[in-house]
């Protein structure tokens, strides 16, 4: 591993990412992720409207790893925590936010759905669903307002691009990309 580490490194750089995370991630994590990305972002861009766009997208994107991740393990204080992985990179003058984690197969249909459909959304398409899923009830198998996936879309102009792996007859990795 120590051999490689260099390699590994330049491989990260050369994909332009900025931010890498791979563990569990607990509100404390995930704050101290947030402060440290949103710290990164500030640095390299001028538009604070943009930062704040990626920063608010990468919290999203957590946020559904601590909600619906598969994999997880006891912190110190035998509380559950989840597991995932987390990246921030920029790529032709555009952020990109990647997030991974492992989910159960009877998770994988609603999630294709939901991202179908915003996936084929205009902007003001995006606007008025974000507005009607407003006014309706949550989806019982939300673990939040069920605006998430809306919300990145949105903010990324519908640049949002998702990939499930099945390993299993229990689970599948989801990763998601968003760029912005």
């Amino acid at each position: 591993m120590l051999k490689d580490l260099y390699s590994f490194k330049k491989k990260i750089e050369d994909s332009g990412i900025i931010f890498c995370y791979s563990g569990p991630v607990s509100q404390s994590v995930a704050e101290e992720i947030a402060n440290a990305v949103k710290e990164r972002i500030d640095m390299m861009e001028e538009s604070q409207n943009l930062g704040d766009k990626v920063f608010t997208t990468f919290v999203e994107q957590v946020q559904n790893i601590m909600r619906y991740s598969a994999e997880k393990q006891l912190d110190i204080d035998n509380r559950e925590v989840k597991i995932g992985l987390t990246l921030i990179g920029k790529e032709d003058n555009k952020f990109f936010s990647i997030t991974g984690n492992l989910i159960t197969n009877d998770q994988v249909e609603g999630i294709v759905s939901k991202l179908e459909k915003i996936k084929g959304m205009d902007k003001d398409q995006l606007k008025a669903y974000f507005k009607q899923k407003m006014k309706e009830e949550p989806d019982p198998s939300s673990k939040g307002a069920g605006l998430g996936f809306i919300d990145m879309a949105r903010k990324s102009n519908g640049l949002i691009d998702y990939n499930i792996e099945r390993i299993d007859d229990q689970t599948s990795f989801f990763s998601m990309q968003v760029k912005i």
